[in-house]
């Protein structure tokens, strides 16, 4: 009698475990693989998702003393007359660094203010490059700005003003007309109020200075090799990366990861037992 008897006349014996057997393997592997591929999938996904998301690297200039909140970064504190600002020489050395990795650099400058005797920031930006980076914008009430006097005002900013679409307010002397109100996003656009950088920079007499460059990279796994370079090229200057949406990333991978552990080694210890018992 040789061993495939042997097995043979086992399987006929005991049809019933044998079947169970093969089931509880099958099920097994099944699970191991499809848990992996959902892995697999969802990272694609996410990093689809967030190589859309928006800016991911700021870079400021290093003070201790500038006051302002953009994100969920701290730029300092101290007096606006006193702010450092960023240059047009640190601007062309951050487009040279980062050559051909980023989708867009954006200049932005940050000025507070005073809109119906509330305080509100006012970020002078590219308004066109801001829209379309920033895809998800939509117009709540209004229109998108067209002139240099016309601005557009966040949610949040525009509740706590009391403006409306076609309200004018003065900064510094100067009328500003209120062109549209956006559309809650859940980031600190929803508290600013958005014009044209050049009108800013003329307002506060700030030609050519900028309060931060925001870059998006083309990838977000380029995001951590950028700022070593950025930092050598830039010395006076801090660069950060907006990490919201990647610890998102890592937090919701490493709980499915765990997930997917754990239900791997509940359906194979289940396997276990019933390859014992046979």
């Amino acid at each position: 009698m040789t061993l495939y008897t042997i097995a043979y006349k086992n399987v006929q014996r005991r049809r019933g475990k044998m079947v169970l057997l093969v089931l509880s393997l099958t099920l097994a592997a099944a699970t191991l693989v499809s848990i992996a591929t959902l892995i697999t999938a969802f990272n694609s996904t996410v990093n689809k998702s967030l190589d859309q998301f928006g800016f991911n690297l700021l870079v400021t200039p290093k003070s201790r003393q500038l006051n302002l909140v953009y994100g969920d970064l701290s730029l300092g504190q101290v007096a606006t007359e006193k702010q450092s600002y960023l240059t047009v020489a640190d601007v062309k050395k951050i487009k040279k660094v980062t050559g051909g990795k980023v989708q867009a650099v954006s200049e932005k400058l940050l000025q507070v203010t005073f809109v119906n005797k509330k305080k509100v920031l006012l970020a002078g930006v590219n308004l066109a490059k801001e829209k379309r980076v920033k895809h998800w914008w939509q117009i709540e009430a209004g229109a998108f700005p067209k002139t240099a006097n016309e601005v557009l005002v966040g949610l949040d900013a525009a509740d706590k003003l009391k403006l409306e679409p076609g309200d004018t307010f003065f900064v510094n002397g100067t009328k500003l007309k209120v062109a549209g109100i956006l559309m809650a996003t859940g980031s600190q656009d929803d508290n600013l109020i958005f014009a044209p950088l050049s009108t800013v920079q003329q307002l506060f007499q700030l030609k050519d200075r900028f309060s931060l460059v925001e870059v998006l990279a083309k990838k977000t796994e380029l995001v951590t090799a950028l700022v070593p370079p950025l930092k050598k090229a830039l010395p006076q200057t801090e660069v950060k990366s907006i990490k919201q949406a990647i610890k998102f990333k890592a937090t919701a991978m490493n709980q499915l990861v765990k997930f997917g552990l754990a239900v791997t080694v509940i359906v194979f210890a289940i396997s276990g037992v019933v390859v014992f018992s046979v």
